[in-house]
């Protein structure tokens, strides 16, 4: 971000209700803003911010019909994918942790999706630090093991109203 001066209080409450509209959007009808909105809010509230909401805005603007689409012909069933980047934000932001996402697709429509940083740090290996995102499939696989605990939790409630999922749960990596 080219200006790194700190916000003003009201401008950073101008941010934080940036962040929490387009999180609303994120979680609710426009699941492509989900990855920029968790890292807008991962950033420190500098002037610089304003530009990014800004860009957030522009593109809402340009996708405000593109929200979720049910079609009644689709009986793929239920789907569920993942992927992870190996400390994909330290060249901008010199973050160090991993990123996870997750989809989840019942008949092509999404009913679970998350993003959010991984709870390990993206580092060389190191003998005195054993449980870090050594690599991109280390953190592919800690990003395989959250998709498999949301995916149970899924197929559970997907049982208690009643519904069959398949079992053995397939992820998608």
């Amino acid at each position: 971000l080219e200006n790194t001066a700190e916000l003003s209080d009201e401008e950073n409450t101008a941010r934080l209700g940036d962040n929490g509209r387009f999180g609303w959007l994120a979680q609710t009808t426009h699941i492509g803003l989900a990855v920029a909105t968790s890292i807008a809010q991962g950033l420190q509230p500098t002037q610089g911010t304003k530009r990014v909401a800004q860009r957030m805005y522009q593109w809402v603007q340009a996708h405000k019909g593109d929200g979720l689409i049910s079609r009644a012909d689709d009986q793929s069933g239920f789907s569920i994918s993942t992927d992870a980047d190996w400390a994909g934000m330290h060249s901008v932001t010199g973050e160090v942790r991993s990123r996870t996402g997750v989809m989840t697709l019942y008949n092509g429509m999404p009913i679970l999706w998350y993003t959010g940083l991984q709870k390990t740090i993206a580092t060389q290996w190191s003998d005195a630090v054993p449980v870090i995102a050594t690599s991109s499939g280390h953190a592919e696989t800690h990003a395989a093991s959250d998709t498999l605990v949301r995916a149970l939790h899924v197929t559970y409630f997907a049982e208690e109203i009643g519904g069959e999922l398949p079992r053995p749960i397939r992820i998608e990596i």
